[in-house]
């Protein structure tokens, strides 16, 4: 069994909805970082609001969870840096 598993499968489904373990695609907790169709890494940190451009995303294997922060109006801000891979990993 591989230890990558796709974004969408970190759900987490109750009663009173559809929560994400650590965050979903608009959380301003978590940036996730992904390869483009031109072979450029790009983030994508929510900002509130979410319009599902970025659905494909939950297809995507989670590789890497790195805790980072940025500075905002001279405030510590923590985020999860999530890295995200189109293809499932074959490192065994």
């Amino acid at each position: 069994m591989s230890i990558y598993r796709k974004l969408k499968d970190y759900i987490n489904k109750t009663e009173s909805g559809t929560t994400l373990i650590f965050g979903d695609l608009m959380s301003r907790d978590c940036c996730y970082c992904f390869e483009d169709e031109k072979g450029e890494w790009q983030d994508w940190f929510g900002v509130g609001f979410y319009g599902h451009e970025m659905d494909y995303l939950l297809n995507y294997y989670v590789v890497g969870i790195h805790p980072k922060y940025k500075i905002e109006k001279d405030k510590i801000i923590p985020y999860l840096h999530i890295i995200l891979y189109k293809e499932k990993p074959n490192y065994e």
